[in-house]
């Protein structure tokens, strides 16, 4: 599903947000894209969007995480400071706080990317943890903040999964036996800790906090309000600024027929399905797709899997058959002879290749 125009919708109200909250800088923790190699749409959406805040007159400081190539996503920042869009993407940047605010009123941020343990923990000479590697991260930008800005305001930007958090189904996992968890007490040090990673809002401790992602990712996020939140420096009150639902989703559970009843409420929704028929009507999924326009998940959990009398010696069934009754159940349909000719020479193939 091409989540860009919901994204654009989303970017209007952050604008609308940072100029009616008067923000003087937007922190994005990562990801900054769900994707490596970003489509061109997207490219052209986080170009737009980072333009409009910069020309409310804040300033942006973003971080890669593990969804962003941080090669990709870099190139080019340093000649973008000027404009006022800080990028951190790598090891080097986690010494090179921005500096924002008047003398009076310093702050620094410390943004830290996104950091794999098999690639860093060399560096490091740690262990090759997330904990360990992030410990150490935090110890360079602790010697920086004591060497040069012992009495600035401090927040720092992370990417990670923090214990005491809890995860949507859509984050891409980082964790193995426990090593992809750190502590919160990592950051408790900071007068704010922005982090991303996970896509749900919450609060680790008072001053540790994940915004969340402005659009839902997996239908476990269905009924969560998704927020921003609001720091100020000065006075060290948080705010939360709640997300219109811009892009509504929805599970719903029952048997076809009782679904396509329900279908006229939901046609702007994204939808999972949970069929519960023990058997699969004809042309049920073609009937599913037509009548909710943006169906993305199907599962059937109650079909019974039937077994041959006693007795009586169970029918084979060849691949051909096999594929035709997929057919039949997807989408309502027996398989023309062009797919059923493409469907044996794929068998073929593989069948070759496994000799």
């Amino acid at each position: 599903m091409n989540t860009v125009p919901h994204f654009l919708e989303y970017a209007d109200f952050l604008i609308e947000t940072i100029k009616s909250s008067s923000v003087d800088v937007l922190l994005v923790s990562g990801d900054v894209f769900d994707r490596a190699v970003p489509p061109l749409d997207a490219l052209e959406a986080y170009e737009t969007t980072m333009a409009r805040v910069l020309d409310t007159g804040a300033v942006a400081v973003l971080t890669s995480g593990n969804h962003d190539s941080h090669q990709r996503l870099g190139v080019g920042r340093r000649l973008m400071e000027s404009s006022g869009l800080y990028i951190r993407t790598s090891l080097s940047d986690i010494e090179r706080p921005v500096v924002l605010g008047d003398d009076g009123d310093r702050t620094v941020v410390y943004g830290i990317p996104y950091l794999e343990p098999a690639l860093v923990s060399g560096v490091f000479d740690t262990s090759r943890t997330h904990s360990a590697v992030l410990n150490a991260a935090i110890g360079r930008i602790l010697a920086h903040r004591a060497q040069h800005c012992p009495d600035h305001t401090a927040i720092v930007m992370a990417h990670g999964f923090i214990a005491g958090a809890e995860p949507s189904e859509s984050e891409r996992s980082i964790e193995i036996g426990g090593v992809g968890r750190a502590e919160a007490d990592l950051f408790t040090w900071a007068d704010y800790a922005a982090l991303g990673h996970l896509h749900r809002p919450q609060t680790v401790a008072p001053n540790v906090r994940y915004s969340g992602s402005p659009l839902p990712y997996s239908f476990s996020e269905a009924g969560t309000d998704k927020l921003m939140w609001l720091y100020d420096t000065r006075s060290g009150a948080i705010d939360s600024v709640t997300i219109p639902e811009i892009l509504p989703i929805a599970s719903l559970t029952g048997s076809v027929e009782e679904l396509l009843v329900k279908a006229p409420d939901y046609q702007d929704h994204a939808i999972e399905v949970r069929l519960t028929n023990t058997t699969v009507p004809q042309g049920a999924l073609d009937s599913l797709r037509k009548a909710f326009p943006q169906l993305l998940s199907v599962q059937w959990i109650n079909l019974v899997q039937t077994t041959a009398p006693r007795g009586r010696k169970k029918e084979t069934i060849d691949d051909a058959e096999v594929f035709a009754q997929f057919c039949r159940a997807a989408a309502g349909r027996s398989p023309s002879e062009s797919e059923r000719e493409l469907f044996a020479n794929a068998m073929q193939w593989a069948q070759e290749r496994t000799r």
